[in-house]
């Protein structure tokens, strides 16, 4: 009786543990289609940027690679080039878009952001491998297997 007890117990306890993993709700699909946006350029305290176009509001992705390699100020008109992505779950406005811009196009200067290509962090870019399809890591224009691709890069300040 007591192993009976304990079994259903632990039956129990694994099945609660494997429910509550599992994240609420459904995220959406990431895009596959690059979308084009015009707009004002948003710039915060903190130096990420956004771009407001009429009703909505694009917030850049990844933010962090812009402060170094864009020089934008708020108010500069502003054109982009990106996949829109899932943003945050909660705290985000009925307009709030997010884009990880692939180009990026600023008082006439036109900024191709490397680092959409690969990603952020450690998991890569898009189709699956680490790395993406950008050819701009090394000088000779060669990826990590010695394949030949354009060189681009966003000009540094």
């Amino acid at each position: 009786m007591k192993k009976a007890v304990l079994l259903v117990a632990l039956i129990g306890i694994l099945g609660v543990s494997v429910a509550s993993t599992q994240a609420r709700g459904n995220r959406p699909a990431l895009e596959t289609e690059t979308i084009s946006v015009s707009g004002s350029a948003v710039v915060d305290d903190w130096g990420r940027v956004a771009v407001r176009s009429g009703n909505h509001t694009y917030h850049l992705m990844p933010a962090f690679a812009l402060p170094e390699t864009v020089e934008i100020a708020s108010g500069d008109r502003v054109e982009l080039t990106g996949y829109e992505m899932p943003g945050p779950r909660f705290g985000v406005d009925e307009g709030d878009h997010f884009i990880r811009a692939i180009e990026l196009t600023v008082g006439g200067r036109t900024y191709v952001l490397d680092s959409a290509t690969r990603g952020s962090h450690m998991r890569g870019g898009r189709g699956g491998r680490p790395g993406g399809d950008d050819f701009s890591r090394s000088p000779q224009g060669r990826d990590d297997h010695g394949r030949h691709g354009e060189v681009r890069r966003a000009p540094r300040r």
